[in-house]
């Protein structure tokens, strides 16, 4: 009767999911064929050509179409990585991929705990706590490595606490208590390390994640290097 303990695993696999609407380069765009763009008035919006700046000036493309030998390579292999468009767009041509971005969650909780009474005045008290958990969110595009949305984290936190409780007479009692506290989160990305950048033959930057490409008015391809915090 002087001894107590107990132990608990509480277990968790959980998906979610929510649906995104996303702008993304339609076939002819991929082409280099920007004759259908307009803005929100329906007002063409031209596309001109860099290599013609003169001051201020600039010659527009010749009917909104880049030619296809004018693609920048790293460009042109970037484009593999956006999905294509599996809806009908905006007059503006906005909007025109939807799917869902499903998240999963694997997560193990263990706790113990021991109590023991060496006499009637003192007692000792032990608990261990262990939370491991996994989130893996794969995006919406289909291609995890250059989905911004798209993520990889794990975490593991663990603490353990111990106490001695005596009783020097029924009103005065003193407890001293010690607790250790570590935590690790890492945020990762798919296809990390795997120098994803060099492949798309953009060379001299971290091979870490994908690149960073910002197109105004498109969704954006984005991969984060992988994050490590401990605390």
């Amino acid at each position: 009767d002087r001894t107590h303990y107990f132990a608990s695993w509480e277990q968790t696999r959980q998906v979610t999911s929510s649906t995104v609407l996303q702008t993304v380069p339609d076939q002819r765009q991929r082409a280099g064929d920007f004759s259908g763009l307009v803005d929100s008035q329906g007002r063409a919006i031209t596309i001109y050509d860099p290599a013609t700046t003169a001051g201020r000036d600039r010659q527009p493309f010749a009917g909104n179409q880049i030619p296809v030998s004018r693609f920048d390579p790293v460009a042109r292999s970037a484009l593999n990585y956006w999905p294509l468009p599996n809806r009908g767009a905006t007059a503006t041509g906005a909007s025109n991929y939807a799917a869902s971005n499903n998240s999963s969650l694997n997560r193990d909780i263990f706790v113990a705990k021991v109590d023991h009474q060496f006499r009637v005045r003192d007692q000792l008290s032990v608990r261990y706590y262990l939370n491991d958990s996994d989130i893996a969110n794969r995006g919406a595009f289909g291609i995890p490595e250059s989905d911004p949305d798209a993520f990889l984290q794990n975490a593991r936190i663990q603490s353990i606490l111990g106490s001695h409780t005596h009783t020097f007479r029924p009103n005065l009692i003193n407890e001293f208590r010690a607790t250790y506290l570590r935590r690790r989160f890492i945020d990762g990305r798919y296809g990390a390390g795997e120098d994803l950048a060099g492949k798309l033959g953009l060379n001299g930057v971290s091979k870490a994640g994908f690149p960073t490409f910002v197109l105004p008015g498109y969704t954006g391809l984005k991969g984060l290097t992988n994050v490590s915090h401990t605390q």
